[in-house]
């Protein structure tokens, strides 16, 4: 399949087949819509506290983009979290997605 991606991560981490880099993105930005819906917060309002424009915002939560690890960053500051945190949920977000699988010993 064009786009298909399959990863795998040593020591019991995760074992992964994601379908693309789509399917990161839209889990993410799910992740992140709930966190900043959780602060109450509107997108414009996370982009003001995280140094982001509005439709930054926008595109990470429809899944059109991926954030660089500085924008993850600057995200979990706006949320008042750590960027440890969110990744946190995006894993356990795709690991119920079904996406992903624990690593058998």
């Amino acid at each position: 399949m064009p786009g298909a991606a399959s990863w795998s991560v040593e020591r019991d981490v995760i074992a992964c087949d994601v379908e693309s880099v789509d399917s990161i993105a839209t889990i993410f930005g799910e992740v992140l819509r709930k966190r900043r819906l959780a602060a109450e917060l509107s997108q414009e309002q996370l982009a003001d506290r995280s140094g982001l424009h509005r439709t930054t915002m926008s595109l990470l939560e429809r899944g059109l983009r991926v954030p660089s690890l500085l924008v993850l960053l600057q995200l979990s500051k706006g949320l008042e979290t750590t960027a440890a945190s969110l990744v946190q949920d995006f894993e356990q977000s795709l690991s119920t997605s079904g996406r992903t699988r624990r690593k058998k010993d």
